[in-house]
């Protein structure tokens, strides 16, 4: 487990240190902290990943990896916060790779969980977005609620980008459709290459 505490910067790092996994906290009084995951060897250590953003985690909360359900993010209090979802099999392991993926595995080694599937702003080197899977934008530089926009892979194939009425979460229509929907070579996946 780890705490979110301002006087304890433990994180869990990639092999080669790039990226962390950990708490950050939202504001300079260390009152409320993001659990998430940034770029660890440069000196802006830029957010690309984040759990919690809607609901930030007050002082004293913990995000526990259990063999159950994976990741989960509790205040000081004992209640749930945010979980990486109910994981069929049982939990074995995870790891933060160098690519920035947080992985959860099953005995077996496969993967159950991973922050690549569950995207909130950022897409990485390497990382896709499958079909249904949506990008948003954060609200501001420090609030990392969801924001107005929206990129979506549709059902379809087409990649859209769209606007959202906040705070009511209804979706306008797209103001920019990529057009990948062709009945013949419809899109299946959007993949951030490193061509």
């Amino acid at each position: 487990s780890l705490p979110a505490d301002a006087s304890n910067s433990t994180a869990w790092l990639s092999p080669s240190n790039e990226f962390a996994f950990g708490f950050r906290p939202l504001d300079e009084t260390n009152t409320t902290f993001l659990l998430c995951i940034w770029y660890a060897d440069i000196p802006d250590r830029t957010i690309v990943w984040s759990a919690n953003g809607d609901s930030p985690a007050p002082a004293g909360s913990t995000v526990l990896l259990s063999g159950t359900v994976g990741l989960v993010l509790a205040n000081p209090q004992g209640s749930e916060i945010w979980r990486s979802g109910q994981l069929s099999g049982g939990v074995t392991s995870a790891s933060l790779t160098d690519s920035g993926n947080f992985v959860i595995r099953a005995r077996n080694s496969s993967p159950l969980w991973e922050t690549f599937g569950n995207p909130t702003d950022t897409i990485l080197p390497s990382q896709t977005l499958g079909r249904g899977i949506i990008l948003s934008s954060r609200r501001s530089e420090s609030d990392f609620s969801k924001g107005r926009f929206r990129l979506i892979l549709q059902g379809d194939g087409n990649l859209v980008l769209t606007t959202v009425n906040l705070p009511t979460e209804q979706v306008n229509g797209a103001y920019y459709a990529a057009g990948t929907n062709s009945a013949t070579d419809p899109g299946t996946q959007l993949a951030f290459d490193y061509i």
